[in-house]
């Protein structure tokens, strides 16, 4: 199940691939209506709206792509707990993030949350970090892809949602910290410099939102 399908991106590149596309089911997530008509010209058809709409026991995997950071926060417990449910007992969650958006977004008052590997582990309570796969060769590049079994996933809560962002927050600090420790040549200082405006902004968005957990 994609989560937050959208105009039907990931489904394009999956239908590119013959043989796989012929083995898997695939079902479309999407909150904006007016990308319905689209999918099913894609031929999805099955497509939910809302998440409380899912059934449980359902997936073998759920993906979110470049969707988790655009969920508000307020409704994380709830979202994230539905899409657990949905999983079959064997299923995976696979949740995709760039590493840095350089043009950021704006989510309500709190302003968009990007989670890596540590952030996922607390807010999950997990026992480890997720596996991260990485495609040979282009290990440095700038997007996580984690994946988690069902079986280790736990009911999310607002003191794992507050872990996570505490996470979050202690993370990019020593990150600046250690930017800053660095000379580096005159070329590269202007991607340093955006990478820690990104860094920054990640961190004081962490602080602001963990005042909006009770």
């Amino acid at each position: 199940m994609d989560f937050g399908a959208g105009r039907g991106r990931i489904y394009k590149q999956l239908k590119s691939d013959s043989e796989f596309i012929n083995n898997i089911n695939y079902c479309a997530l999407e909150p904006e209506e007016k990308y319905h008509s689209e999918l099913q010209k894609l031929d999805v058809t099955n497509i939910y709206t809302k998440h409380t709409k899912l059934p449980e026991d359902k997936f073998d995997f759920v993906l979110l792509c470049n969707v988790l950071h655009e969920v508000h926060l307020g409704i994380w417990k709830e979202t994230l707990n539905a899409i657990i449910k949905s999983l079959k007992s064997d299923g995976y969650l696979i949740i995709i993030e760039p590493k840095v958006l350089n043009k950021g977004e704006k989510i309500d008052e709190i302003g968009y949350l990007l989670l890596g590997l540590e952030e996922l582990k607390q807010l999950f309570n997990l026992n480890s970090l997720p596996i991260d796969i990485k495609i040979t060769g282009k290990e440095d590049i700038n997007i996580m892809c984690a994946v988690i079994e069902k079986t280790k996933l736990c009911t999310i809560s607002d003191y794992y949602i507050k872990n996570a962002l505490k996470a979050l927050e202690n993370r990019t600090f020593q990150e600046i910290e250690e930017i800053k420790k660095q000379n580096y040549d005159a070329e590269k200082r202007y991607a340093i410099g955006r990478k820690t405006a990104f860094l920054a902004q990640q961190h004081i968005n962490a602080k602001i939102a963990q005042n909006h957990i009770r």
